[in-house]
């Protein structure tokens, strides 16, 4: 096939995706998935391999694999109709958590098979014993909320109705439920009419036989990018520090080697499988693993099937990284994924420092809160993750206020969150002083603070990080997270601080929560910012008056609108000779 028609049918088939994306969201009913776009969307042949995938890919490409490979062994290609389509969130089979939903179509075009369309969504509640299927305290995953096998709740066209009675029975967001549900059949549909009419312009033979030469190159690209590193081989340590039962921090150990044109990431040593949920399936894991890869060496390398190819990855049965079900993982997904992207990162670093981000970024901050509305009668699910700072580069600032390894994600307005639920945003700001000091300043951390206006609401909230984002190259680490919880009418006595761990419980009316994410790392000697850059920080309130003349050794007069270039170089000079 002519570069030309094979590049032009690459980049439709991932537009296709992007819309299936952008069009789910749009059409969504949940805050979550609508605002904020917590959804995937992805095309498959229809041997399961994938094509193409958009949205939040963080996640999605280890999973959705899996969740095609298994559903196609219960459900063969031949055997889904026109006008079916096919649910599951079970982690057995998908590799996720169970909020995350999959829904499954076939292509055909004038009668022969084309590809599968697939599209998951986080959903605002799936059961279980809290509202938002996050529980904290959960021991095993039947207590996450409701799993659902590979089933058909449409056969050409019909809806089961049983199911989906079934199903609204389970969860305590019905109506949501249904809504977006319909959302990603329309995401479905949309995939099917764009994918027939590339179909009608270029034919099958043609969009079927394009697709291993997209893949080829795919492989061809990160092979030859990784030939190229120095990296041989370079490990990593780090620890969550709760996973909500009286245990010792919790280890994970990487190791990655380049062989020739492949890497293998290793998690040999890594804590086995633990009690509380942050563990991760191991689908999750590649998916982490194929996203921090991609960042770092594959910008503009199509993620499909190829990428994969030169990655191999190691995570030993029974662990954290690859755990045996029952094993509970409602904060896998928040705490442990995002601690391995980052590690990813900080070996990557090693072979890379001009175009990774320094080592791990800070972890993110996670609330759920949900109970009966009196004004509605109805049941709510408010779910809330607050990006941190991510850590900065070798020529960059980190960003500020960004869910680590995920950003497309974005934030709820706070107009919509006080419309949707009984809760009220006292304050959202970046945290002064969060990020940490460098050369490139790591991106400041988030607070958040809101009031319940409902009693016995029932309240989940995680801080799983005992420190920000490691600063790299002289850079120091950003500011670590925190939970602060005050509940009303008892004084001060009644606050509880979660700094590294989780939290569970119901909150009376008035019961005020201020989040705190933690900041990303800095990169290089503060000594060795640009002393305008930290008047500016200064200014802008990401940094203290303080903390420039102590840390980054800028002094400023008047009102912080002047560098003393003498007194700067002087402190300077100070703090460098403390420092040896």
């Amino acid at each position: 096939m002519d570069p030309v028609t094979l590049e032009t049918l690459s980049n439709a088939i991932h537009a296709i995706t992007m819309d299936m994306c952008e069009f789910l969201a749009a059409n969504a009913l949940s805050a979550g998935i609508r605002h904020s776009g917590a959804c995937s969307a992805a095309l498959y042949s229809t041997q399961g391999d994938l094509m193409a995938v958009s949205g939040c890919a963080h996640l999605h490409p280890g999973p959705m694999p899996s969740s095609i490979y298994s559903i196609l062994k219960i459900h063969p290609f031949h055997s889904i109709s026109p006008g079916d389509f096919i649910i599951t969130n079970d982690p057995c089979l998908s590799g996720s958590q169970l909020p995350w939903v999959y829904i499954i179509s076939s292509i055909y075009s004038n009668n022969r098979p084309l590809a599968l369309a697939v599209s998951a969504a986080h959903y605002s509640d799936m059961g279980g014993s809290v509202p938002g299927s996050i529980y904290t305290q959960s021991r095993e995953i039947f207590q996450d909320g409701l799993r659902i096998p590979p089933i058909k709740i449409v056969r050409k066209g019909e809806p089961n109705h049983d199911i989906e009675s079934l199903i609204h029975c389970n969860v305590r967001t019905a109506q949501e439920f249904s809504g977006d549900m319909k959302a990603q059949f329309s995401a479905g549909k949309l995939a099917e009419k764009r994918l027939r009419h590339l179909a009608v312009k270029y034919g099958v033979d043609r969009i079927k036989g394009c697709l291993p030469e997209i893949m080829s190159f795919s492989e061809r690209s990160l092979r030859s990018v990784i030939k190229m590193l120095p990296l041989t081989v370079y490990s990593l340590k780090s620890i969550i520090q709760a996973d909500g039962f009286p245990d010792d921090p919790i280890n994970i150990d990487l190791k990655v080697i380049r062989d020739g044109d492949s890497l293998t990431f290793d998690f040999t040593g890594t804590h086995p499988q633990v009690t509380g949920p942050v563990n991760i399936t191991r689908e999750t894991t590649l998916s982490c693993v194929h996203y921090a890869v991609k960042r770092a060496l594959g910008k503009d390398i199509p993620l499909n099937a190829g990428f994969t190819r030169p990655v191999r990855v190691i995570t030993p049965e029974g662990s954290l990284v690859n755990p045996v079900l029952p094993a509970p993982l409602a904060l896998g997904g928040i705490i442990t994924a995002r601690k391995i992207t980052g590690m990813v990162a900080g070996c990557l670093w090693e072979a890379v420092p001009d175009g990774v981000q320094a080592a791990e970024s800070g972890s993110v901050i996670g609330l759920t809160a949900g109970g009966m509305d009196k004004s509605t009668g109805n049941y709510y699910s408010y779910t809330d993750t607050l990006g941190g700072g991510q850590n900065s580069s070798s020529g960059a600032d980190g960003i500020d206020g960004n869910h680590a390894g995920l950003p497309i994600i974005t934030n709820i307005p706070a107009e919509v969150i006080e419309n949707h639920y009984p809760i009220m945003i006292n304050q959202w700001s970046l945290v002064k002083n969060s990020g940490g000091p460098g050369k490139f300043r790591g991106g400041a951390g988030i607070q958040k603070s809101i009031t319940l206006l409902q009693d016995n609401t029932t309240v989940s909230v995680l801080a799983g990080s005992i420190a920000g984002g490691r600063g790299c190259a002289g850079g120091l680490p950003g500011m670590p997270g925190r939970v602060v919880i005050s509940r009303p009418f008892m004084g001060d006595d009644a606050s509880i601080c979660v700094e590294a761990g989780i939290f569970t419980g119901i909150l009376e009316k008035g019961s005020t929560i201020t989040l705190e994410s933690a900041g990303g790392g800095g990169f290089g000697s503060p000594l060795e910012r640009d002393p305008e850059r930290v008047r500016l920080d200064v200014l802008e309130g990401f940094v203290s008056r303080d903390q420039a003349a102590e840390i980054y050794g800028v002094i400023l007069t008047g009102n912080d609108e002047i560098v003393d270039d003498r007194a700067t170089g002087e402190k300077r000079k100070n703090l460098a000779k403390g420092s040896l």
